[in-house]
């Protein structure tokens, strides 16, 4: 009892001293707890200034993609920059020949230099970004009587592409983090996996009736729907077009026409091989240039 008695007095003191606080209610390790990710359904938090629509889970970066059907074969090679931003596309396509482009994307403060070199020639495209880091119109230096284009957000999610004078429009609607639908002459519907897309993709911008959004190409390149450069999913999956749906894609339904989207993933959960099926009224057809695979390898950490 003697030997207690100076501990109770100064736990006493300090009780006194703490103005009734309970220090059983403080616990040594919150002063040092590292601050957790949040998860979706909390508020977000506020976005990186270099890239703010880069989805803050994706941790891995492409490194090659392939994409193969019965018709054409596509290898896509990414070099990323000291800010793990997109520096250049080397693409390799076989479809009725071989044809091997480079793209190259330069980054000047609010407008990225889209460089396409092809047979001999180079032609740019320009990305002019707004306040957070998206794009919000794109020029085309090679050919001033192509239509620019120009993009609205909402909450940093893409809601509308404007076609230049033509006023050809792209509507877009979000539902709980996922893109619902799309409109531009027919309307198409979106159903979405329980995988969470920590890719921060959109495997409807591999497809060409279904995709999203348009970036128009050289004249040399006219043909690039055989070519297949994919650079609106690499500029979409770089964060260039806004934020992305928190899931991934399942289907994609329009005009009595459909395809889905079948997934493998590493032990990480991120996207190794993406199956896209072409349905025309219910029926697969295998051999349409919709139904293709796609394999996905990454730069190790």
């Amino acid at each position: 009892m003697i030997r207690k008695l100076p501990f109770m007095l100064i736990a006493l003191c300090f009780l006194l001293s703490c103005g009734g606080d309970d220090p059983l209610d403080i616990k040594p390790e919150d002063d040092i707890k590292p601050e957790q990710p949040e998860k979706p359904s909390e508020p977000e938090e506020p976005e990186d200034p270099e890239n703010p629509e880069k989805p803050e889970i994706q941790t891995k970066r492409i490194k090659t993609m392939t994409v193969f059907s019965e018709d054409y074969f596509v290898e896509s090679n990414l070099s990323y920059d000291e800010k793990n931003r997109i520096s250049q596309i080397k693409s390799h396509i076989v479809t009725d020949g071989t044809h091997d482009v480079i793209e190259n994307f330069s980054y000047q403060n609010d407008l990225i230099l889209y460089e396409i070199e092809y047979n001999g020639k180079t032609n740019k495209n320009e990305l002019f970004l707004n306040e957070q880091g998206l794009v919000e119109k794109i020029v085309y230096p090679w050919n001033p009587w192509e239509d620019n284009l120009f993009f609205k957000y909402e909450n940093n999610y893409l809601v509308e592409q404007i076609e230049g004078d033509a006023g050809e429009k792209f509507y877009y609607k979000y539902i709980d983090g996922n893109l619902a639908y799309w409109m531009s002459g027919y309307v198409f519907h979106i159903t979405y996996t329980k995988n969470e897309n920590k890719l921060g993709i959109s495997p409807m911008l591999l497809t060409f009736d279904y995709r999203t959004l348009w970036i128009y190409t050289p004249e040399d390149l006219e043909d690039s729907e055989n070519f297949y450069l994919y650079d609106e999913f690499f500029c979409f999956y770089e964060g260039l077009f806004g934020k992305p749906s928190k899931n991934l894609e399942q289907s994609v339904t329009g005009g009595g026409e459909s395809i889905s989207f079948e997934y493998k993933f590493d032990k990480d959960d991120y996207p190794i091989e993406i199956t896209s099926k072409y349905f025309d009224d219910g029926e697969y057809i295998p051999d349409d240039e919709e139904s293709f695979t796609v394999n996905i390898e990454y730069w190790e950490d």
